[in-house]
Formats: structure tokens, sequence, C-alpha cells
């Protein structure tokens, strides 16, 4: 419940461009059945579903909240669209475009392209509505039942991954979205690289020493045993002010300091300035949920090199942190 509630807060700020994607090596085939097996227990059961997966093994590189989030979006206008009775087609193939006719809305380079294809039986689209479809914050639902923010998160989404997002309706005939994403043609390649690496990374790690700072005694274990599963040595402290003091009366005992934001005492950018006052080319990553009046831009210019936000997942804290102390 955590995860998806920070996804849905990161799908806003993406409209403004003030989050990080945490891109990914994704097998179509194998996400989407995840996805469909979720998105069952949403769908009312009056409605019924079919699934069509017309491509073997498929990879995308994509953020898989943003993906989540994408379905999600179509499947509820879907079923808004339909009054909560019809048929919902989901429909996954692969095409290649060789080129885009001159006179077309379709902004896409050639190359090959999955295309995640929902089509509803509602009532269609209007032709006073077709146009303003993927603005943000234009909505026809009633007053509660939507903020006009969800098919433009999917527009904004596929535009920055090089995709598209395109709509056929007319009305009283349902509505048919169709998605376009960039394939990733060797992903074997990459799987194999990223495999050596983690290799080399994880014999690497035995000889970094962390500080792990928060004032939750809780938070602090588990990030201990997390660094500890990555294979790095790993002390922790629940004061701020203790962690300055170990750190003062040993400056070269560690190779790498992760601290909370909001703790007692000293705040974690007020810890990590003091620590860079005695010992400026010492490496900082923070650890802060949204909302506490500090964001990645202003962590790096407080000398900070690098920021990740909670709730976070092993993967996302091993990339994080290999890319700082690879700085």
């Amino acid at each position: 419940a955590a995860n998806r509630s920070k996804e849905v807060v990161q799908q806003l700020l993406s409209l403004s461009h003030k989050n990080d994607r945490n891109l990914e090596l994704v097998n179509v085939n194998r996400q989407i059945e995840d996805e469909i097996a979720f998105l069952r227990s949403y769908i009312p059961s009056s409605i019924q579903l079919e699934v069509e997966i017309l491509v073997e093994d498929t990879y995308i590189m994509i953020d898989l909240g943003e993906f989540r989030q994408i379905l999600i979006n179509l499947v509820s206008n879907a079923v808004h669209a339909m009054s909560n009775k019809g048929l919902l087609s989901i429909t996954i193939d692969r095409l290649e475009i060789d080129h885009v006719p001159d006179k077309t809305d379709v902004n896409l380079a050639a190359g090959h392209y999955l295309r995640l294809t929902v089509k509803d039986t509602g009532r269609g689209i209007s032709d006073e509505v077709m146009p303003h479809l993927f603005e943000p914050f234009y909505t026809t639902k009633d007053v509660g039942e939507g903020t006009g923010m969800g098919l433009a998160l999917v527009y904004s989404m596929l535009e920055a991954y090089g995709g598209y997002a395109g709509v056929k309706s007319e009305p009283g005939d349902g509505a048919v979205f169709e998605l376009y994403f960039p394939v990733i043609d060797e992903p074997l390649t990459l799987a194999a690289a990223e495999v050596t690496e983690s290799q080399t990374r994880g014999e690497a790690n035995t000889c970094c020493r962390v500080l792990f700072v928060d004032d939750e005694k809780l938070f602090a274990e588990l990030g201990k045993a997390l660094l500890t599963d990555l294979g790095y040595k790993v002390d922790i402290s629940t004061s701020s002010k203790d962690a300055l003091t170990r750190f003062s009366s040993c400056p070269d005992a560690y190779d790498l300091l992760i601290t909370d934001q909001m703790m007692p005492d000293l705040l974690g950018t007020e810890l990590s300035e003091a620590v860079l006052k005695i010992r400026p080319d010492m490496k900082i990553v923070l650890c802060t949920g949204f909302g506490v009046g500090i964001d990645r831009e202003l962590a790096l210019l407080k000398g900070i090199n690098g920021y990740i936000t909670k709730p976070f997942r092993q993967d996302q804290f091993r990339v994080e942190i290999e890319k700082v102390i690879d700085s």
C-alpha cells in the first residue's frame, strides 16, 4: 500500500518533471500477467475481460510504477465509460514502423514498437470531447469522480519514453486506446552485462564502510539489513548528534554516509554540512520522504551526492548508492 501510494504521488510529480524515473528492463509478457491479476480484482464482475498477448518475450525500458499507472488509468476510464457493464479487451502485439506519413499526428521515429491496445464497448467519445482528451484537469466525470489527470499522465509518460498514445472512437461505439512503447531488441546482452557488473560490484562492496543514520530504530535496522545483504560493512546510529560525534572522532572510518532528513538535534542536511566541513570528499546519500522541504536539486546544491525517497526497494537503493560511489 505504501509503494502504491508513492507511485501515485510520483505520477502527479511527473507532469511537472520533478521526479526521477526508475527505469528497468521489463519483460512485458511476464509483467502484464502480474498487472492483469491485479486489475481483475479491480474490474467489476459484470464486465467481461479479454486479454490477448500476440508476442513472445518482448522487452521495454520503463518505470514499473508508471506502467502500472498507465494500465489503471485506461482500465478505470473504460469501466466508467461502460457504466460497469460490457466487454473490455486488452491486446499486446508488436509492429515495425518504417516511416511516419507527413500528414499525421503520430509522433514516432522509425523502429520496433510494442503496441498495447485497450478497447471498451462503452458510450464512446464525442467530437467535442476528443480534442481535449489528453489535456490536464479536463474531465467529463461528475464532481468527485475524477480529476482529469489520468489520460494527461498517460500521454506525458508515453511521450517521455519516446512512444505515443492515440485514441479512436465514435459516439455510441466504444473507444480504442493504442499505446506504443519502443522495444529493446538486445535484452539478453544487457542482462548479461548487468550480471557481470553485479558480481564485480558485490566483491567491491565488502571494502565499502557505511554509516547509516535514522532516528527510527526499525528503519535503521532495516537499512543495515539491506546494505549488509548487498555486501557493505555497516554501522547504524539513531541519533544525528551521536553520528556526528562518531564521525568526528575518526573521519576516515567510513566511505559513505546515508542519512535521514527529519531527525531531532540535526536535520540530515545539517549533519551532511557538518560532515563535509570535516571531510569535504565524503560521499553522502540523503534518504527522505516527500514534502519535507528538500528535493534532489537542493540536496545536490548542499554538496550531497545522492537522494532517494521513502519507501524504496532494495534495487532502487542499490542503484543510487552505486551511482554515488562511482561519482
